[in-house]
């Protein structure tokens, strides 16, 4: 039973160190909450939006590579300029260092790029990504944003430090719905705002509140902001020929909220201002983790891959404990023969080869032995002066040595083990 267990004891601890390093593990259970996708029904996505344009026969495309791929031939934008990208941040899927470039690029040709961040709001799906968000934010819109102080002093007393508490952890439970206001509201209003007094959002999560700027210097035009505090939440610049606008939150164009409110009608001032003719509205779905490339990490975190590998897994070792057997070890097993090698390979050659070649090439492999000794080509052809000058070779024994070489060379029969002992003899006088 013993030299049962032992190999199948091994067997499952190579697999397993196997799996620790060569398997990236699959994400942890909560992380997979529904993304802002194109074709994502739950709340946070942008399903609802997609149908809405399509219905309008406003052309739309998920894109699902990454953003060098933008200046390829044969993808799926056809015009270089005109067309609109939302973007939503945090992404699940980090943009590499040239993507930034090639982003940027893309706007500078005469395209707009909107921004949906999680700054003012929090989604699950933005409490789940990786990666420094506000980093990522600054790469793709070009702006700097720093957190705005929580206004008036802090509570002094116990009391009102409870009910603070208990009121964050009453927003955190059932959200918090806020309200953005066009920053011309009272005057001149730009023209995504036409008809639009306000702007519904929604956060899951407590979030923090930022103010942007352009780092370079430019200009930065804040075109909305929050009714109840003021704070900036939509910027615009120019880049080059395009235009970057950035909405402090994630959920106005989500299935949830695009339609409260006058959302829905901002989006279609978006589309009515800066589509071109034969533009797109493009959906960034590769950096929320929906890609046409093989991504190694969404493979591997594939619970499908890892239930397949389970049932390998089990059918292995119902064959190894049920079905192999496993033979034990012999105990006082017969001793290997030394010779026996030996003995198998002469009667090989014994078979294989006539006595008269057999013969050849011993009388060339003795010869061939005194060559070298003399510093002679090793051509197996014999040395009878050498020999017959040697004064321990008896005249008898060369005399031998010559008759059977000569029958060896003739292809006659002739006794191996009289030649074999003949040279043996030689070669110990000759040494």
């Amino acid at each position: 039973m013993r030299e049962r267990l032992l190999p199948v004891a091994l067997a499952c601890a190579a697999l397993g160190l196997f799996w620790l390093l060569l398997f990236p593990k699959p994400r942890p259970p909560g992380s997979d909450v529904p993304r802002p996708l194109s074709t994502e029904a739950a709340p946070t996505g942008y399903l609802g939006l997609s149908r809405w344009l399509a219905a309008n026969r406003i052309p739309t495309t998920a894109w699902r590579s990454r953003y060098t791929a933008l200046d390829l031939p044969g993808v799926a934008i056809p015009q270089r300029s005109g067309n609109l990208m939302i973007v939503s941040l945090p992404f699940d899927e980090a943009a590499r260092a040239d993507e930034s470039a090639a982003l940027e690029a893309w706007v500078r040709r005469g395209n707009t790029l909107l921004v949906m961040a999680a700054l003012d709001d929090t989604p699950r799906w933005a409490a789940m990504s990786p990666g420094n968000f506000v980093l990522q934010l600054n790469d793709v819109a070009h702006l700097a944003f720093e957190v705005i102080p929580a206004a008036g002093p802090p509570p002094k007393s116990a009391a009102n430090r409870v009910d603070r508490t208990l009121e964050a952890v009453g927003n955190a439970l059932r959200g918090e719905q806020l309200e953005l206001q066009p920053a011309g509201v009272g005057g001149a209003s730009p023209a995504m705002f036409e008809g639009v007094a306000r702007l519904a959002t929604f956060s899951e999560l407590p979030a923090s509140r930022w103010r942007g700027s352009a780092p370079d210097g430019a200009a930065v035009l804040e075109l909305a902001h929050r009714i109840d505090t003021g704070d900036p939440a939509l910027w615009a610049r120019s880049w080059g020929s395009g235009t970057i606008i950035v909405c402090g939150y994630a959920s106005p164009l989500s299935n949830a909220m695009l339609g409260e409110a006058g959302n829905a009608r901002w989006l279609a001032n978006l589309v009515a201002t800066y589509l071109g003719p034969a533009g797109r509205v493009v959906f960034d779905d590769a950096h929320q983790g929906s890609v046409d490339y093989l991504d190694a990490r969404n493979f591997f975190g594939d619970a499908r891959l890892h239930r397949t590998l389970g049932w390998l897994v089990l059918l292995w070792a119902v064959w190894v404990f049920g079905t192999r057997a496993l033979l034990p070890a012999r105990s006082g097993a017969a001793r290997v023969d030394d010779t026996a090698l030996l003995t198998v390979t002469a009667d090989f050659y014994a078979g294989a080869l006539s006595p008269a070649v057999a013969g050849e090439q011993l009388c060339a492999h003795f010869f061939d032995g005194i060559r070298r000794r003399l510093q002679l080509p090793q051509d197996g052809k014999p040395v009878w002066d050498w020999l017959a000058a040697h004064g321990r070779v008896t005249a008898a024994e060369l005399a031998e040595l010559k008759r059977l070489h000569a029958r060896a060379l003739a292809g006659r029969r002739l006794d191996l083990q009289r030649l074999h002992i003949l040279l043996h003899d030689l070669s110990g006088k000759l040494a």
